[in-house]
């Protein structure tokens, strides 16, 4: 279901090559949350909502696990495999896929916010 929701709405708006891309961002990015932030308890709450600009469409994803801002985002040229520790793939996925990432945190609502945005061309 939640993939399926990210495909039908990415789809809209999207090539089929974006539209896989986001998909694969979002199911990267929620991986993540369940595995490492919530560590697979399956009471962790996911919040996904999705949106649309003139010249854009993002996804906002939320957790209410620790605060969680990676101190720095792989540089694209010069990932290396050979270099990549353990559960990073994730990240990198995510930042090739998408056109912009951003991570925050909510300290009134104790939540971190992922907002990942693909870039409508005209």
């Amino acid at each position: 279901p939640l993939i399926e929701l990210v495909q039908d709405f990415a789809s809209s708006a999207l090539s089929d090559e974006d539209a896989y891309n986001m998909t694969v961002a979002v199911d990267e990015a929620v991986t993540n949350i369940i595995t490492h932030a919530y560590k697979n308890d399956p009471t962790g709450k996911i919040t996904v909502s999705f949106g649309a600009k003139k010249d854009e469409v993002y996804v906002t994803i939320e957790d209410f696990s620790k605060n969680f801002i990676p101190p720095l985002l792989v540089e694209k040229k010069k990932f290396s495999f050979d270099k990549l520790e353990e559960g990073g793939l994730g990240l990198y996925l995510m930042q090739e896929f998408m056109d912009e990432l951003r991570f925050l945190y909510d300290n009134r609502e104790n939540k971190n916010i992922l907002i990942m945005k693909k870039y409508l061309i005209n």
